[in-house]
C-alpha cells in the first residue's frame, strides 16, 4: 500500500512528497488541476496562502479547506492529474 509519509511547500503550486513506496520523493505540481477546475472551493486554493494549508491525513494530502483530498495512489501515479 502507498502512503505520503512526509510533505513540503516547494514554491508556485508545487509539493514535494515523500512515499513509503522505496522511500520515493517527488515535486508535484498542482496548477494545472487548481487552473481547470470549476469548483470554486478548488479554485480557492489558487490564493498561494491557502494552497499551503496541507496536511497529511490518512495517507494522502488533504487541504484545510476541505476542498481537495487526493489519495496516495492518485499522487503517485499521477492520477490526480486526470481526475478532478
Amino acid at each position: 500500500m502507498i502512503n505520503v509519509i512526509g510533505s513540503k511547500y516547494h514554491g508556485d503550486y508545487r509539493i514535494m512528497v515523500w512515499f513509503n513506496a522505496g522511500a520515493e520523493c517527488r515535486i508535484l505540481d498542482f496548477e494545472p488541476i487548481l487552473r481547470k477546475s470549476e469548483n470554486p472551493d478548488v479554485r480557492e486554493l489558487l490564493d498561494k496562502e491557502k494552497f499551503k494549508q496541507f496536511h497529511i491525513e490518512h495517507g494522502g494530502l488533504c487541504w484545510d479547506n476541505n476542498a481537495l483530498s487526493l489519495s496516495a495512489r492518485s499522487l503517485w501515479f499521477g492520477d490526480y492529474l486526470r481526475n478532478e
